[in-house]
């Protein structure tokens, strides 16, 4: 029996990487860095990747924990983990799967730059959708189509668009 009180919704995790990435402070260029002598003005390097991903983590999770609590809710889950403890299990694993998908998500836009970090987030989104029309067949219509068109149309301009600036 599943329960909407657990929802594991992570369609936008990629994005979301993304989008916290360029929150992290770069360290200033030597060239700049008389400008920021004191220290008031110069904070360091700011967070490394994995500092921020545990602050954001967090506070999400104590804002959850809070809300939880306040709409008194706490207790019939610990009472439904109690009655099926296999629940707990599953989502401990889940959790490590999604864990370990968002280190080697930061690891590929360390490497390999957020520009092809987010190709290969559409690229995955993309197979998924061709798996389940393979294992789950089903007509393809024009709608179909015209979105597959827009998608590779979208990844083409941005590798074109990227080779242009010379990046």
């Amino acid at each position: 029996p599943s329960s909407p009180i657990f929802n594991t919704n992570t369609n936008s995790i990629d994005e979301e990487m993304i989008e916290t990435k360029s929150l992290i402070k770069q360290p200033s260029s030597p060239r700049h860095h008389h400008h920021h002598k004191s220290a008031a003005h110069d904070t360091g390097g700011g967070l490394s990747p994995m500092a921020l991903m545990v602050n954001i983590n967090s506070i999400g999770f104590t804002l959850l924990l809070v809300s939880t609590i306040f709409r008194s809710a706490f207790l019939p889950i610990v009472s439904f983990i109690a009655a099926h403890p296999h629940f707990l299990a599953l989502h401990l694993t889940v959790g490590m799967g999604l864990g370990t998908a968002v280190l080697a998500y930061m690891q590929l836009i360390k490497r390999s730059g957020p520009a092809v970090a987010v190709a290969v987030a559409t690229l995955r989104k993309v197979v998924t959708v061709v798996l389940s029309y393979i294992i789950f067949p089903k007509p393809m219509t024009g709608m179909h189509a015209i979105s597959v068109a827009l998608v590779g149309g979208g990844l083409l301009v941005g590798y074109v668009g990227k080779g242009k600036r010379g990046n």
